[in-house]
């Protein structure tokens, strides 16, 4: 976003620029000069180091943003980019990535957080899904509830009310993106190497009969 902000800003400059040296070259071209003349070509270049200076300021306050954000208390301790795709009967789950983050809990975060403060720092698993049904019938599938097993023997059940973008009540053929996480204590992820994702079951949501049994499917890192 950095590098986006300044080259639209050094265009600008460059237009500007541009649009200043045509209003000389008229000026050297032309023999006589009115004072008014001379008047709208000051006020014109002053125009342009306003703009200049209005751009130069912009950039800077997208730099102070960027810092910002990376001083927000979010360190990525693992990341591993998935993009493999597995059929559930007529659903399709493509795992696009998984992360494990340090996070320092704000006050936000703290009111979801019953076992911790506001200050300290958890540990955030988070996996990407895909999720498509491929069938116009309904299909209730709640990866966003799945529980995980880690390869250092942690049992994790997902923060179901930070789950956001995945649609588990498909009632035709749609499709969602949405990230699940999963809360740690501060360290817990250093040494996880894999996880097992607990894949639930998927229902027919007009018969109520089971088209795909629980299964589980491994994350490595």
């Amino acid at each position: 976003m950095k590098k986006y902000l300044l080259t639209g800003g050094f265009a600008a400059a460059l237009l500007l620029g541009a649009c200043s040296g045509e209003e000389s070259g008229d000026a050297e071209s032309t023999e006589e000069e009115t004072t008014e003349e001379v008047t709208e070509e000051e006020t014109a270049e002053e125009t342009t180091e306003d703009a200049e200076a209005a751009e130069e300021k912009t950039a800077d306050q997208a730099e102070e943003e960027i810092e910002e954000v990376t001083e927000s208390g979010v360190e990525t301790i693992k990341e591993v980019e998935v993009g493999e795709t597995t059929q559930l009967e007529n659903v399709n789950m493509t795992v696009n990535m998984a992360q494990i983050n340090r996070v320092e809990v704000n006050e936000d975060l703290a009111i979801f957080l019953d076992s911790y403060e506001a200050g300290e720092k958890v540990d955030n698993l988070v996996i990407e899904y895909t999720i498509e049904n491929t069938t116009e019938s309904p299909r209730a599938f709640y990866i966003d509830q799945a529980e995980v097993v880690t390869s250092t023997g942690q049992q994790l059940q997902p923060e179901f009310f930070l789950s956001d973008g995945i649609q588990a009540d498909m009632q035709g053929a749609v499709s969602s993106t949405g990230t699940v996480p999963y809360i740690m204590d501060e360290g817990a992820g250093d040494e996880i190497e894999w996880v097992d994702v607990i894949v639930p079951a998927i229902m027919d949501e007009e018969t109520y009969d089971v088209v795909s049994e629980e299964q589980k499917y491994r994350i490595e890192f």
